[in-house]
């Protein structure tokens, strides 16, 4: 049988491919006919998603160990003696992580006077005339609370309430000629009175010019106080009633406790008392636990 358009199934061949040239070159072809289009899916790595997982699961683990080194440890209620701990390296390197690396734990203390004032240290020329009746404390001349002693920073709380003239406190006590002391002094009587804040610096029993300051807050005879005094670095803030009455700097002392006393024709009482030492945030305690430098870096001694 033959083919009336072609001699052979070569020049049928060659003529099919010479007919679709000449149709692509003429752009004789319709462009609105429907043309199948197979896109073949892109195949993922199978193990994309186990990746993902182990990838979320690492970082949750890391996260959880950096929370848990860098966590306050649990307060305790007398104050620690400093941590004894060894590092490796240059003594120049151990003493300069132990400059940064925490030293303490935090703590709080708290006292209300029920047990008496036990836990305050007198000196033989001062610390007289103290009493307490029903928890409430009526400082006579200075006391110091003795496991505050050896804190730097901390905030010291108590509330009070001024019987006659003022009220007085002392913070950064290294003894008890030496001390930073703060009072709420009535400066007009009455009905009404006028309150201003007082401060000065003790040393070597010898106090200095103290300064006076209006108190910014409404007084009354009965006027119940809450005070809290933050001691951080040389900077010193005082509030009372939740308002800052006071804020001052001084570098002659850099660490001791707290304590109260009246001088003469004074008399306040004092139902409770706290401090509580300054916990470092979390970039501090992150930054000081992972801060090294290389021997190099550090200078010269």
């Amino acid at each position: 049988m033959f083919d009336r358009q072609y001699c052979s199934a070569a020049h049928r061949a060659l003529g099919r491919v010479r007919s679709a040239r000449a149709i692509r070159d003429s752009g004789d072809f319709d462009l609105d006919a429907d043309w199948t289009v197979t896109i073949s899916p892109t195949r993922e790595p199978k193990n994309s998603a186990a990746r993902a997982s182990a990838a979320i699961a690492g970082l949750a683990c890391i996260v959880t160990l950096v929370v848990l080194w860098v966590m306050p440890p649990s307060r305790e209620t007398a104050a620690p003696a400093p941590a004894d701990y060894s590092l490796p390296g240059a003594p120049a390197v151990r003493n300069f992580q132990k400059r940064w690396l925490p030293t303490q734990p935090s703590i709080r203390l708290r006292e209300d006077f029920q047990a008496g004032f036990r836990g305050w240290v007198a000196d033989a020329a001062t610390g007289q005339e103290w009493s307490v009746r029903q928890g409430i404390l009526r400082p006579g001349k200075l006391r110091l609370w003795t496991a505050s002693l050896n804190l730097a920073d901390y905030d010291f709380e108590f509330e009070g309430q001024i019987e006659q003239k003022a009220m007085s406190w002392a913070f950064r006590a290294a003894d008890h000629a030496n001390y930073y002391a703060t009072k709420v002094v009535i400066a007009s009587p009455g009905p009404m009175p006028r309150a201003e804040i007082a401060r000065y610096t003790t040393r070597d029993g010898r106090a200095g010019k103290p300064v006076y300051l209006p108190l910014p807050i409404t007084v009354r005879p009965d006027s119940v106080y809450q005070v809290k005094v933050r001691v951080k670095g040389n900077l010193f803030t005082t509030s009372i009633n939740g308002q800052i009455v006071d804020t001052w700097s001084d570098d002659q002392f850099k660490r001791g406790g707290v304590g109260f006393f009246s001088e003469k024709g004074e008399a306040a009482d004092i139902r409770w008392a706290s401090v509580s030492t300054i916990e470092p945030g979390l970039f501090e305690r992150l930054f000081a636990s992972t801060f090294l430098l290389t021997p190099s870096l550090l200078p010269s001694r």
